[in-house]
């Protein structure tokens, strides 16, 4: 019996205390007039649930299409490289540049298993994409406790100029996750783990010798925040003597083959000490293109800092004289299938129209300005403009795939800018990567 029948207040006013009372209501439906809809996506639990079920659906498409196909570009070589470990041949293929630590290691993997195939050794490739996005969300959780690191994890995945090759058997995506996992260790102090497994990152990629001592450098300046100045100097780098291993060791590796390729044969089209600008300006304008739903919020930062500071704006000036004065595309790599590599495609037509030429300028300064009203995670993390910049003016060949770990240490060290404007660039990004992974591995296109 209802409290309300018992209480002689009530009796008598059956119908009254029935419509007044909460016992006698009916049970209110899941959507009323009363509650309003719950918004799709509202809550952070349900837009990670989201985000996992679209990043898992586009990944399980990407690994479907790459279990079949014939090897595409350099994985002739590479799977080559393998084939010749399986068959107990131990020695470099003529034309790898690399050291083939990755290719003894995947040669091993596949040992084991009783695989020969290219499908099983694009697995492993795959296995790399996702311990790169493992890194990555360390490093954003240790940098940046207080932000979900779903987002900008999933930004590192489907990067349109990464998820293609995390499907190939490539070094490129394995050396990124080697790197970001030395940096994930270091941020724990670590530094001894992260020092040996620059030895691993070497073995994959000689020239991740510039990222070895990015993370040195990266600890000593945040270190001198905390330090009196110029006393207190060796005493923050004596903790980082771990990273002079494996520096110490490319070092010893350049004495003895007196280059750092490893092919004979493909060492000229890789000098060693040259400088070109045309990686950076190609990078810069790559930029531009794929954080273009962050370049307004950017720009309009710059304009502000150029009102205070009149002297900003010597700085799309000097980025637009130094393009027009240095930039050239005259690698003979640079001018092969113009018509299926996209990036050959691009930069014949910039050497060949005036038009095309300043349009690329254009963008690559804008972008150059943009940049630069970054706003970083940590002080430290500034530091990733120069080395990025020194690191792919030294490489003579214009490639795309120089600038995964610059673009990757970017989106990990940088504050996030608002939530519409980033998810807008993933959504953009994940159905692009996509295409660009399955228009390469159709031979219609190649990055």
């Amino acid at each position: 019996m209802c409290r309300h029948e018992s209480d002689s207040r009530f009796r008598g006013k059956g119908f009254r205390a029935r419509a007044t009372c909460g016992c006698y209501s009916r049970p209110s439906p899941l959507f009323s007039r009363d509650k309003p809809l719950p918004p799709f996506f509202h809550s952070p639990a349900s837009r990670r649930q989201a985000l996992a079920v679209a990043a898992s659906v586009v990944f399980l498409a990407g690994a479907a299409r790459a279990l079949v196909g014939a090897p595409l570009g350099d994985e002739l070589v590479h799977f080559q490289q393998v084939q010749w470990f399986l068959a107990g041949r131990f020695e470099p293929a003529p034309d790898l540049t690399t050291v083939p630590g990755l290719h003894a290691f995947v040669a091993a993997i596949l040992h084991v298993l009783h695989q020969e195939s290219l499908a099983a050794a694009r697995v492993v490739t795959m296995a790399f994409l996702l311990l790169a996005a493992w890194a990555f969300a360390g490093i954003r959780r240790r940098l940046s406790p207080a932000d979900d690191a779903t987002l900008p994890t999933a930004q590192l995945m489907f990067l349109p100029i990464l998820f293609p090759y995390g499907f190939l058997l490539y070094t490129d995506v394995p050396s990124v996750a080697l790197v970001l996992w030395m940096f994930r260790l270091s941020l724990d102090g670590r530094h001894r783990t992260a020092g040996a497994l620059g030895l691993a990152a070497l073995g994959v990629r000689q020239t991740n010798v510039v990222w070895i001592g990015f993370i040195a450098l990266f600890h000593w300046c945040a270190a001198q925040r905390s330090m009196r100045p110029r006393r207190e100097w060796l005493a923050a780098a004596r903790p980082l003597w771990p990273y002079a291993v494996p520096v110490a060791a490319f070092v010893l590796y350049w004495l003895w083959r007196g280059k750092i390729s490893m092919s004979q044969a493909q060492a000229p089209a890789h000098p060693d000490f040259s400088l070109h600008t045309g990686n950076l300006f190609f990078m810069l304008a790559l930029a531009g293109l794929l954080f273009l739903p962050l370049m307004p919020a950017w720009l309009l930062r710059f304009v502000r800092a150029a009102r205070l500071r009149p002297l900003w704006w010597l700085l799309p000036a000097l980025l637009a004289l130094l393009y027009a004065a240095t930039f050239t595309a005259d690698h003979p790599y640079n001018r092969i299938f113009p018509e299926l590599v996209v990036r050959n495609g691009v930069l014949v037509r910039v050497a060949e129209h005036g038009v095309a030429f300043v349009a690329l300028g254009a963008l690559a300064t804008v972008a150059g300005t943009a940049l630069s009203q970054v706003r970083w995670l940590r002080p430290a993390s500034a530091t990733l403009v120069p080395v990025s910049a020194l690191f792919v003016c030294a490489s003579w060949l214009i490639e795309v795939r120089y600038y995964l770990i610059p673009f990757a240490f970017f989106n990990a060290l940088r504050v996030l800018e608002d939530r519409r404007a980033e998810t807008l660039m993933l959504l953009c990004w994940m159905p692009l990567s996509l295409l660009c992974l399955y228009g390469m591995l159709d031979f219609r296109f190649f990055l």
